[in-house]
């Protein structure tokens, strides 16, 4: 007698809409993962700020008192606050291990070499280009000597970099007795000789001394009247002060009385853009959908009896065809005996990747303020822009900088030069940046024919004489004229010849009586 049996068939679990533990943890990582600890949670003003000061009576030092703190910020929740900023002072060490991002790097030298790229030109203003020659060719030859250009790349660099930088011009005798705490009178204190090298100085060594914070009408009001190298303490003239990104007073001790640095501006965007690049590698390494069919019952739902370590199992199995799966590997998976072979794959596109990645970019481009063919070498796709209205704009920024931030210093850097190779600073000279942007040939050379036009109407007219427009073209240095002989050169030499014609003919006529 022969018995049969039923085939044993598994009964599902009803769902009770409690998750496992072990699902509950797998959902706990991807949050924490999704949503990293703001590190701007952790930064604190340092106290003293925004409160009103006290002075002992004893010693006359400054102290606080908890009046006004900074943390009240009006009407502006702390959330919005923190979704719009999300830079803050980092740190000098921090900085420097930023630089060698590769973005970064290019960001600072990019602008530190078109500041410098055409460099400056020394003019006279009475345009006396002959007796000025000479102390021109002498003061170019100086800066080389003392490498000017270099240190002002250079304190460029650290502008970009650390948002500020000294710069120390070594005078002969400054280090003697308590000369560094006194105001460095240059055409008092500088004579012929006494300039022997420029150095430039990071702001981590320079430490400020000596500044007001009870009154704000003051001139020196968080403005450091000393500041501490290392060892040294120097009289605030006798260094050069660079600063870039202004920042309010309330922040001026936070960031070491320096300008904000820019690679700090840039950092966000930045961060944005590395991750984006990031994620397409890892979607162009593998972009295929995955499909694992199995029960999930003893997975997600909870019933009281599901226990931890099934949906370890479950997750295991995963996590190992995680480990294998590629574009160039197989993965093998078990399969009932009967069955067919199969074989699954599904694709997911990447369409877009390269607009995405491109937008991210043009976001830095655009924190920096720098058109993408410097920052890139190569406009990304998605810009629709010649390139032209941008490298001009950027040319004007550069400009900008320039004037206001380093030709003050190389005003200082001029006289000093000055007064070591004359002993006196001449004030018909002057100093100034070449423009970065210039016409073309073919541009100059229209403007020029269209100047031409216009003057030969107004002589033919009568209204100005030649002789004016001869004088126009000597001044212009664009006119490929500018090499012309002045009035009294001219009048000079006519004179000369019309002696040397009246000496010819005399001898001439002296000639023919003998």
């Amino acid at each position: 007698m022969t018995t049969k049996t039923k085939p044993h068939v598994k009964l599902k679990k009803e769902k009770t809409g409690i998750l496992s533990p072990f699902a509950t943890k797998i959902i706990n990582e991807f949050q924490n993962k999704q949503n990293p600890p703001n590190k701007f949670n952790n930064f604190k003003m340092p106290e003293q700020f925004g409160k009103t000061p006290t002075i002992t009576t004893d010693s006359g030092a400054v102290f606080d008192n908890n009046s006004l703190p900074i943390n009240s910020c009006g009407q502006i929740n702390q959330s919005e606050l923190k979704s719009l900023v999300n830079s803050y002072f980092m740190g000098y060490p921090a900085y420097s291990i930023l630089s060698q991002n590769g973005i970064l790097q290019n960001i600072i030298q990019s602008y530190a070499q078109q500041c410098v790229r055409k460099w400056v030109e020394i003019k006279s203003r009475s345009n006396s280009k002959d007796n000025k020659h000479d102390k021109i060719k002498a003061i170019h030859k100086r800066m080389e000597e003392l490498k000017v250009k270099d240190n002002y790349r250079l304190a460029t660099e650290m502008m970009v970099m650390f948002g500020g930088c000294k710069m120390y011009h070594k005078i002969k005798g400054d280090d003697l007795e308590d000369e560094y705490l006194t105001p460095l009178y240059i055409k008092q204190k500088v004579k012929k000789g006494d300039l022997l090298y420029i150095k430039v100085v990071e702001p981590l060594y320079a430490t400020p001394l000596n500044f007001n914070t009870t009154n704000p009408l003051s001139e020196n009001f968080y403005e450091p009247q000393e500041w501490n190298i290392l060892t040294t303490t120097l009289h605030t003239s006798r260094l050069c002060h660079f600063s870039y990104n202004y920042v309010p007073t309330l922040l001026k001790p936070v960031y070491w009385f320096n300008g904000m640095p820019l690679i700090q501006l840039v950092l966000s965007y930045l961060i944005g853009f590395e991750n984006v690049r990031k994620d397409i590698i890892n979607v162009v390494s593998r972009y295929n959908i995955n499909v694992f069919s199995t029960s999930l019952d003893a997975l997600l739902n909870y019933d009281g009896n599901s226990t931890f370590q099934d949906g370890e199992d479950c997750y295991s199995r995963l996590k190992l065809a995680q480990a294998i799966m590629s574009n160039f590997s197989i993965f093998a998976m078990d399969n009932n005996p009967e069955a067919p072979e199969t074989w699954q794959q599904f694709n997911m596109t990447i369409a877009g990747l390269s607009e995405i990645l491109s937008q991210n970019a043009e976001l830095v481009c655009a924190a920096c303020r720098m058109p993408s063919i410097i920052l890139y070498g190569t406009s990304p796709k998605g810009f629709n822009s010649t390139g032209d209205v941008e490298l001009r704009t950027f040319y004007d920024l550069i400009s900008s900088i320039q004037e206001a931030n380093l030709l003050p210093s190389l005003q200082i850097t001029f006289n000093l030069i000055q007064m070591d190779l004359f002993g006196e600073i001449d004030d018909d000279l002057f100093i100034e940046f070449n423009p970065l942007w210039t016409m073309s040939e073919l541009d100059q050379s229209q403007i020029n024919l269209n100047t031409m036009n216009t003057d030969v109407g107004y002589a033919t007219a009568g209204i100005i004489a030649t002789q004016e427009i001869r004088q126009k073209l000597a001044a212009n240095p664009k006119s490929g004229y500018d090499n012309l002989m002045s009035d009294v050169q001219f009048d000079s030499l006519m004179d000369e010849m019309n002696e040397e014609e009246k000496r010819e003919s005399q001898n001439d006529s002296n000639t023919s009586d003998q």
